[in-house]
């Protein structure tokens, strides 16, 4: 299938930008539901958490998409530099009063803090809390998406032998044996084949987009039964299923946005 030549201008992709947008709104959104009272809506508590939960399965989906559309000028030490700059500094900085109050003032129990980890050195302490995001639950995906960061010539040789792809149906699987998790290597192996669905998407965007669309409303219906079977049958907001959801909105959405984005010069010119 016919890709963009290396020679060829980047084009500024509007729709995904655009579906950047919505992706902070799913996790803005799912993070704000506990906040409500939900007394005697239990069940439509859960219903809401099924849809907007998990957001990060899109944030990955993005990066995937966004390395292959620019991956015709890459270079490792450049695109190191970059990530440091724009997500590592800002982690860094962000983090720094979290890390200190539970080093020095307060003790963390959380899941995945050793028993022992008060006996451990200061230093050991801020680098354990740094490596693993658990001194403020919402950083987590960050140490994750690092081992993407540094991975990354290993996706570029990737999209440059196309019939690597066809191990996408394996990494699907490969998500659903291990499931999401606090550990950032383990997150890494769960998220690693929406990366690569993203990328998919992105070398070959100008066929699966139009075909998505042509076939919106099939996917809408999934996506429906797909939700509702999770709700009816299951007692987990996220899970396999879950992840099942969030690619068809990921693909679904970033279809219509492409449809109506005149930005990038038309429907699906990309």
């Amino acid at each position: 299938m016919p890709t963009r030549h290396p020679s060829e201008p980047v084009v500024f992709l509007g729709y995904i930008n655009n579906f950047r947008a919505i992706a902070t709104l799913f996790v803005v959104f799912n993070h704000s539901v506990p906040a409500l009272d939900w007394t005697g809506d239990d069940q439509l508590s859960r219903l809401i958490k099924i849809v907007f939960t998990n957001g990060a399965v899109l944030f990955t989906f993005i990066a995937g998409f966004l390395f292959q559309h620019l991956v015709y000028k890459f270079d490792y030490r450049t695109y190191l530099i970059a990530r440091f700059k724009l997500v590592v500094t800002p982690y860094l900085i962000l983090s720094l009063p979290a890390v200190l109050t539970w080093t020095f003032l307060y003790q963390k129990t959380s899941l995945g803090i050793p028993a022992d980890f008060y006996s451990w050195s200061s230093a050991m302490r801020i680098l354990y809390l740094y490596v693993t995001g658990l001194h403020l639950a919402p950083v987590w995906f960050i140490p994750m998406i690092v081992l993407f960061y540094l991975a990354a010539p290993v996706f570029h040789w990737f999209d440059r032998c196309p019939r690597a792809y066809w191990i996408l149906p394996a990494l699907m699987l490969l998500s659903y044996i291990v499931p999401r998790h606090w550990n950032p290597v383990i997150a890494f192996v769960h998220f690693l084949s929406i990366y690569v669905f993203g990328m998919f998407c992105s070398r070959y965007k100008q066929q699966v987009l139009p075909l998505t669309f042509k076939y919106l409303i099939l996917l809408v219906v999934l996506f429906a039964v797909l939700v509702v079977v999770q709700w009816l049958y299951t007692h987990e907001v996220q899970g396999y299923i879950n992840y099942w959801i969030k690619l068809i909105v990921c693909v679904a959405t970033i279809a219509v946005l492409a449809r109506y984005d005149d930005r990038v010069g038309g429907p699906f010119k990309a």
